[in-house]
């Protein structure tokens, strides 16, 4: 158990010096001043690479640059045709008749609304329009519905924290509330119009988290309850709204699944039946629980079905093959009923599901991501089985002429010799899983840096196996197979210790802090965001927003010793602390490290982050002065998990811009002095293989 500053379970008894910045009230002024002093020294550290951060800043803007703005592709819907358009304040949504040359009409001006717009949906007769708005930071927000085309102010679904919501009918919504745990963990139905005292709450659930969404055929709302191991759902008939939500199928430990409508049946995504990568099985409306599931499509071996969406006469199945993107189409009408077959691919491409609002076409709306190019926007003819371009946006080839650029995908083998570990290099033409355009990455790869992406064990490019072999008692996996990774690039002549770098986000913040640890010697420098790096104390601490719902991820230690002696071994903080406490001096340097955070998280709060980057400048004060590296640590103040929205493109521009001077900063070693030695040294590289040696390398964990 933990008291105060004190942890003494299992047989072990610690103190965490810097456990008072959670537990103390009258520390929290102290918190902020911490962090103020944090972020007043990266000011300073960032006024040394101004020139370098404002160069970047601008080869960056110039990447986004196109000569002609492409025109909006509309999403089609019931004869509607909506597109936004982006403006220097915000997007701005339109619409018009389909084939109508009548002039646009506003739908909604996401410019002028005060927070984070997360969510709209239209009604059903298209005369109004639902949407979530969030506060700075929070991840719930106000439901609010606006009749299109009128001055009126939007009415608000007050005094609750909406998660998600959905239209029953017109005049009805079903929306979810989250709980102090920042879980949706209820269903509230009522009329939006009414207050909220008047509505009605329909389903709550202990464990899951609950969203609703909406059959394509219109049919149902669905209130999907899913833990990250089991699922249970629920329907509310749109044409009987006033009834009890109907169940689908109980929970059963390990079983998941996901349910849509098409005329007269249900089609579900499951793993029942030991379909560990899920199959689509169909039942009968009127009796949909798993004894009436027929297979409908078996995925072959190394397919695993990730998304299904249904149309009238076809069933498109957005599947990984291997871990690479494949599309797969199935015809439920006429005489090819049945019949399956493959979208074709431009090669490298990772596809994203498009809006496809309309259930009766023949037509699905697909997004290509390249990490050398722009979002493709394509729709593909089933029936005809063709591609049909609907926009291209390439990048400039004046900044970046992607075709002197490749996509390579190596196998590195585990340390355990169970996993074949998929990482993704992105480089100069001389040297990919699920790559996509970061424009951080592309001055990098200018400067002839190797980007490699490791799909570490714990993700789940290659199945649910391959998810499961990197949690609860396995979970050190994952920071092995980062560590493995970094090994195999150097062992091969890609990079080489003192010029890897590596970067990740919240828990691949984590993987990579815990593997920079585990061996120092092998990173120059590290960039974490918002990083769950205190894990054991979140653990502990089932007052905490995700905790619990995450037992199923890390385990239990209140419960296991197993689960508390593993997590206290690899948990970043502890690590460190474990380090101060040593009576030696080190003599290994720490990574460089820059942390960015969020005052405003709830996943991984500011104090988590505080305590960890105090707890790595203890360290740095018992380090040989000749070892020491910089820390720089930054936290936005109107920041949350996943940074402030509220900045808009050229504030996400600054921060990427600094992080990429940070990087090249740290791998030079003489601040300001490196953009013509790296391209010099890159344009040597192409010719020879073995000089890639010399060239700097970014390692990103894909978790």
């Amino acid at each position: 158990m933990r008291t105060g500053s004190t942890v003494e379970m299992w047989g072990q008894k610690w103190d965490d010096p810097l456990q008072h910045l959670r537990t103390d009230q009258q520390f929290v002024q102290a918190l902020f001043q911490y962090i103020d002093e944090e972020n007043e020294h990266a000011d300073a550290y960032f006024k040394r690479t101004r020139n370098l951060t404002k160069s970047l800043f601008k080869e960056m803007n110039d990447f986004l640059r196109v000569e002609v703005t492409p025109r909006p592709v509309p999403d089609v819907a019931d004869g509607w045709e909506y597109w936004s358009e982006t403006t220097p304040r915000g997007p701005v949504h339109y619409r018009r008749r389909q084939f109508s040359k009548d002039p646009r009409e506003l739908v909604l001006d996401a410019s002028r609304i005060s927070g984070t717009l997360k969510k709209v949906g239209l009604s059903p007769n298209h005369q109004f329009i639902a949407y979530d708005v969030e506060a700075t930071g929070n991840e719930w927000g106000t439901l609010c519905v606006h009749e299109i085309g009128s001055k009126d102010p939007p009415a608000q679904v007050e005094n609750v924290r909406a998660f998600s919501f959905e239209w029953v009918d017109d005049e009805t919504v079903a929306y979810t509330v989250c709980n102090d745990q920042l879980r949706p963990d209820r269903v509230m139905v009522g009329k939006w119009r009414e207050p909220v005292e008047k509505h009605t709450t329909v389903h709550v659930d202990p464990v899951a988290f609950i969203d609703v969404s909406k059959t394509k055929d219109k049919r149902f709302v669905t209130i999907n309850c899913n833990t990250l191991e089991s699922s249970e759902v629920f329907v509310i008939d749109t044409q009987a709204p006033l009834d009890p939500p109907r169940l689908i199928q109980a929970r059963e430990d390990g079983v998941q699944y996901y349910v849509d409508h098409h005329t007269s049946q249900f089609y579900t995504l499951t793993s029942a039946d030991g379909a560990e990568d899920f199959k689509l099985v169909t039942a009968p409306t009127a009796t949909p629980s798993r004894p009436y599931w027929r297979d409908e499509q078996v995925p072959l071996p190394g397919d695993k079905i990730e998304d299904v969406d249904l149309f009238a006469d076809h069933v498109v199945m957005y599947v990984k093959r291997g871990g690479a993107s494949a599309v797969q189409v199935r015809d439920v009408q006429g005489e090819t009923a049945g019949a399956v077959h493959d979208v074709p691919l431009p090669p490298g491409t990772t596809v994203q599901p498009g809006i496809n609002m309309d259930y009766h076409v023949s037509s699905v709306r697909m997004t290509f991501q390249h990490p050398y190019a722009h979002s493709s926007i394509f729709d593909y003819d089933m029936k005809k089985r063709r591609l049909i371009p609907r926009q291209i946006q390439p990048l400039p080839v004046k900044e970046f002429d992607a075709s002197e650029y490749d996509i390579t995908r190596v196998w590195v083998t585990s340390r355990d010799e169970l996993g074949r570990i998929p990482v993704t290099l992105l480089h100069k033409k001389g040297i990919c899983m699920e790559p996509m355009l970061r424009l951080d990455t592309l001055p990098l790869l200018k400067r002839g840096w190797i980007v490699a992406i490791a799909h570490v064990r714990g993700g789940s490019e290659l199945g649910r196996q391959w998810h499961a072999d990197g949690k609860l008692l396995v979970k050190k996996n994952t920071f092995h197979d980062v560590i493995d990774v970094a090994e195999f690039l150097c062992q091969q002549g890609f990079s080489q210790p003192d010029l890897m770098t590596a970067t990740g986000t919240s828990a691949g913040a984590m993987a990579i802090a815990a593997a920079a640890l585990y061996r120092p010697d092998l990173f120059r420098s590290i960039v974490l965001h918002s990083p769950f790096v205190d894990v054991l104390t979140s653990m502990l601490d089932k007052s905490l927003p995700l905790t619990q719902t995450e037992f199923l991820k890390w385990g239990n230690p209140q419960e296991s010793a197993a689960v508390f002696n593993l997590i206290a071994d690899y948990s970043p903080y502890e690590q460190l602390r474990r380090l101060c406490a040593s009576d030696t001096v080190s003599s290994t340097a720490l990574p460089a490290l820059l942390v960015t955070s969020g005052l405003r998280d709830q996943r991984t709060p500011a104090w988590q982050v505080a305590k960890f980057v105090g707890m790595w400048r203890h360290v740095l004060a018992r380090t040989e002065r000749t070892g020491a590296r910089d820390l720089v640590s930054t936290c936005a103040t109107d920041g949350g998990h996943f940074g402030n929205d509220e900045l808009g493109q050229s504030g996400r521009l600054e921060d990427m811009a600094e992080e990429v001077s940070f990087l090249l900063d740290q791998v030079s070693g003489t601040h300001m002095k490196l953009l013509s030695v790296m391209d010099a040294e890159a344009r040597k590289a192409l010719g020879d293989g073995n000089a890639l040696a010399k060239i700097a390398g970014l390692l990103k964990a894909k978790i």
